[in-house]
């Protein structure tokens, strides 16, 4: 059993670079973190929702991740927007977002309801910045 509605340190804010797709394991939930061309970092649930197939070994692409297994592609809010051979992608397809904060070089993620998700609960460490 896990604490749910707290912020946890999922990496460090050079592991996740421009470009990568990063993968972690918090709380026996795989995540995928990644950054968008704006530099803002992203949390993503780790499996597609079509085969599960793990997301952190697709492609980033636009700021989206395509699915390596059967190409579905997912953009920063985990709503996915292309199906291969599909003109119209259901609104259920779509992979779980954290909340996610970078602060004190520190990448922080929520991994409980997204509505409670407080920045101002985040542990001050300032003194790494």
């Amino acid at each position: 059993m896990f604490l749910r509605n707290a912020w946890y340190v999922a990496a460090w804010d050079h592991e996740v670079a421009a470009g990568t797709l990063f993968s972690r394991i918090l709380l026996n939930e795989p995540l995928v973190l990644f950054r968008q061309r704006d530099g803002r970092v992203v949390g993503l649930e780790d499996r597609c929702c079509h085969r599960h197939y793990p997301l952190h070994k697709g492609a980033l692409i636009d700021d989206c991740i395509r699915c390596h297994y059967h190409g579905f592609t997912y953009d920063s809010t985990g709503a996915c927007v292309r199906i291969p051979g599909n003109l119209y992608v259901p609104d259920a397809e779509r992979v779980k977002r954290y909340p996610v904060v970078e602060r004190h070089r520190w990448i922080w993620v929520w991994m409980g309801e997204p509505a409670l998700a407080d920045e101002s609960k985040i542990v001050d460490f300032h003194w790494l910045d």
